[in-house]
């Protein structure tokens, strides 16, 4: 730690919040509400979060000149100011506050030094950090003060491992930074108790100061931070592969492993080794892998990271030979722990949440598919089995190694079948396909099986294109036609017109080992579903001019992917003489995002927050959300959902009719209004986010009384209700009772406020006759004229009262 510790930054300061959520642990909901709660500052919000999540990080957090402010100085060299709390305009600002303690921790003694306002120092006698263990890092890490419930300042003890009470009484500070060595730690009050507070990291360095451990689950995407880590165990001893296992030994298969999400995210964790650590100390035989950046292109889901996965990154676990599974206590809790990367950088240490499970890890079946290899072109054993078994190269096996038996050695021979070292050649067309190539796996309980793979070869010849396909989703011409580089190729192959069916379609992205991601979650689809997506191609041949071969797709709005494609057709003859393999790519664009926000009617709108009156039925008010936009045409407005988030909530169906309830009249409630384009579920929607409130037509209206009222031991006064005016917020006249009463209106009714009833008492509270006779109370004695104070309230359909007071002189 540094020895200084800035003063105290009031509630203001909450727009640093959203820019550092990828690096604390749990207070994402937290932080967001108070966002909600910040809408003055929202502008630096959006630029300290992305330069944040770029990589920068915090240069320095200095007192600005008018002593009212910090000055935040990032890594790029830009700057934020962020103001303290003054007297409020609106709500806009903060509140105001006392000056701030400031703390100190002593160079010597590691003692936290409590500094009061007027520059008096204290040495609490409580020391800032742990010693040293006998195993590991350092001992318990420092911890910042905190304010308790009593509003006292309470210090971290490392030696009782409890917060303990200074005498020092923290006054009103809203917020407070206190200053590590490698980052400043932000702590923002939450709600209105006291010692409730965020804290929220803001690195100063480009080391790693923080990490937390997730894992991907078989979607792709992150699972919650609780990591177990699935591992075999052998049921007997067995040889396999010319390596000898154990009964009970540790079976780890390719899968096993985890995600390292690190702070600041340009951290760079490839320069660091990782080990794994239990309370007792490093993980027997456990060794974790060099980390690689996770490489998928958008976030991943359930994650508030950057674009990129900047910060994440991916790191496989591996167990010496030998290991007895009993060795790992299923009970016990592990960290991932940094060693350190030179004398200046300490241990970094993620959450104890990672745990084993050595009972429960199976392996699945292998299935073999059908593949063609080029002949005469030693293939590697993982290009065999990429292509050959469904899913390609498995992960859930401990080990593997490809055979031909015995028995099947004449055959192979004959066949032209070489499998030598870890290549395997085929010297011969095998359009008919072999299967005696056998794929040996261990399962991870142990178990050896054996899969005999289906491999055809033969001399394949390239077909290529002359472009790609590109096509951008909503153009006006579905199909399109790309022509055959050579002339030729295709002849005796296909036919003018015919239309393939069996075309494989993979994703570009998967190919290069990243996910695709439709709003931010990942999708897996295989080739088959994208067979039906895309559709098959049709073969043209121009018999006019130069005989070309064209291929042409048409392309469904609805279905498609806004992704790039790689797609791959296999062409024979009739006699499987001569075979072609066509492959092309096709390039999808998205259409320009429907901007919901543009389309918004400014009548009904302040920012994102829209006003409006509904009308009544039956007790619930009914309304359109479709009013709330203006120049959205009927197709477009097919395309578009809407949602308040809650399974119970206004919107009953799918529609943008809403309904309601009185709970909610006069007050904002958010509305998610989503466009997907061409309804397609394959496409990005755009969103738009506000908050409609739904007011009462009589509540927004007006009450008029201009009468002067006195009563005395002989005179009454007569309310009537002729005499006040009811304007609804149209400044339309409406009635409250008779005949005429309006139908918004539910009842009217009038009583005495506060101390009125000493002095005054009305005959009526429901204006029965039409009037309310107000006259003296019994036996008081009135030494000087009083002013009471009668409340005359209209309670509307909506569940809303309107109120008008009218003085009353008793005498």
């Amino acid at each position: 730690m540094d020895r200084k510790i800035t003063n105290s930054l009031l509630f203001s300061a909450a727009l640093l919040s959203t820019g550092v959520v990828s690096s604390c642990k749990d207070y994402d909901d937290d932080i967001n509400s108070l966002n909600d709660r910040v809408t003055a500052v929202e502008t630096s919000i959006a630029e300290l979060q992305k330069k944040i999540e770029s990589g920068k990080w915090v240069v320095s957090l200095e007192q600005n000149a008018g002593k009212n402010g910090y000055i935040l100085t990032l890594s790029d060299g830009s700057k934020l100011e962020i103001l303290n709390g003054n007297d409020g305009t609106d709500g806009t600002n903060g509140v105001d506050g006392k000056n701030g303690t400031t703390w100190e921790i002593d160079v010597e003694t590691k003692h936290w030094i409590m500094i009061d306002s007027d520059g008096k120092r204290t040495d609490t006698g409580i020391k800032s950090e742990g010693d040293k263990g006998d195993i590991g890092p350092a001992g318990e890490p420092g911890k910042s003060p905190i304010i308790n419930e009593d509003g006292m300042w309470a210090i971290y003890n490392p030696e009782t491992k409890e917060y303990e009470a200074t005498e020092y009484n923290a006054g009103t500070q809203t917020s407070y930074v206190v200053e590590f060595e490698a980052y400043y730690e932000l702590n923002i009050a939450f709600g209105t108790a006291t010692g409730q507070y965020i804290k929220i990291i803001l690195p100063k360095t480009d080391s790693i100061t923080s990490i937390n451990v997730y894992q991907l689950d078989n979607k792709g995407a992150l699972a919650v931070p609780a990591v177990t880590l699935n591992i075999g165990r052998a049921k007997n001893d067995i040889k396999f592969n010319g390596k000898t296992y154990k009964k009970d030994q540790v079976l780890v298969g390719a899968s096993t492993g985890l995600v390292a999400q690190i702070n600041p995210l340009e951290a760079d964790a490839s320069l660091y080794k990782f080990t794994l650590w239990n309370s007792k100390g490093q993980a027997e035989g456990v060794t974790v892998s060099a980390a690689k950046q996770n490489m998928s292109e958008k976030p991943l889901a359930y994650s508030r990271a950057a674009t990129e996965n900047k910060g994440f990154w991916d790191l496989s676990i591996s167990m010496a030979s030998g290991i007895d599974a009993n060795v790992f206590n299923t009970d016990a809790a592990y960290s991932l722990h940094t060693t350190t990367l030179d004398e200046k950088t300490t241990a970094v240490v993620s959450e104890y949440n990672i745990s084993f499970d050595v009972e429960t890890r199976s392996t699945s079946t292998k299935i073999a598919k059908s593949h063609t290899f080029q002949i005469n072109e030693a293939h590697s054993w993982e290009t065999i089995v990429k292509n050959a078994i469904e899913g390609g190269i498995p992960n859930d096996v401990v080990d593997w190694y490809l055979e031909i038996s015995k028995e099947n050695l004449g055959q192979a021979k004959e066949d032209g079948v070489v499998l030598s070292g870890n290549t395997l050649t085929f010297n011969k067309t095998l359009i008919d396909g072999i299967n005696y190539v056998e794929y040996h796996y261990l399962t991870m309980d142990g178990n050896h099986k054996t899969l005999k793979l289906k491999l055809v070869a033969a001399n394949i010849q390239t077909v290529k294109l002359e472009k790609d396909f590109s096509y951008t989703v909503g153009a006006e011409e579905k199909t399109i036609r790309v022509a055959v580089s050579e002339l030729g190729l295709l002849d005796e192959l296909v036919n003018d017109g015919d239309i393939r069916t069996d075309v494989k379609y993979l994703f570009n992205k998967n190919l290069n080992g990243e996910p695709v991601y439709v709003d931010g979650l990942p999708v897996a689809v295989p080739s088959a579903q994208l067979n039906e997506i895309l559709g098959g191609v049709k073969f043209v041949k121009d018999k006019k001019v130069d005989g070309k071969w064209y291929v042409e797709m048409t392309f469904d709005d609805k279905k498609v992917f806004a992704e790039s494609y790689a797609a791959k057709l296999t062409l024979t003859n009739d006699d499987k003489s001569e075979t072609r393999e066509l492959s092309f790519n096709i390039n999808i664009a998205a259409p320009v995002p429907f901007d919901l926000k543009a389309k918004r009617d400014v009548a009904y709108f302040n920012g994102s927050a829209a006003k409006v009156y509904a009308r009544p039925n039956n007790g619930i008010a009914e309304y359109d959300v479709k009013k709330l936009y203006k120049g959205i045409d009927n197709t477009t407005w097919s395309e578009i959902l809407f949602s308040d988030g809650s399974s119970s909530g206004w919107f009953t169906g799918t529609g943008s009719e809403i309904n309601v309830p009185n709970k909610d009249v006069n007050n904002p409630h958010k509305v998610i209004v989503l466009h997907r384009p061409f309804s397609n579920p394959n496409l990005n929607s755009t969103q738009d986010e506000i908050t409609v409130e739904f007011r009462s037509e009589i509540y927004d209206g007006e009450i008029t009384y201009s009468k002067q009222l006195s009563v005395s031991n002989t005179v009454t006064a007569e309310l009537s209700i002729s005499d006040f005016k009811f304007l609804d917020f149209k400044n339309n006249v409406y009635k409250v009772d008779g005949r005429d009463k309006d139908s918004r209106v539910v009842s009217v009714s009038v009583s005495l406020v506060g101390d009125a009833k000493k002095y005054i008492k009305l005959d009526n509270t429901d204006f029965s006759n039409g009037k309310v006779t107000i006259s003296r109370a019994d036996d008081t004695v009135i030494v000087n004229p009083q002013t009471c104070k009668v409340k005359l309230a209209v309670k509307d359909i909506w569940g809303q009262t309107k109120e008008c007071t009218i003085d009353v002189v008793a005498k």
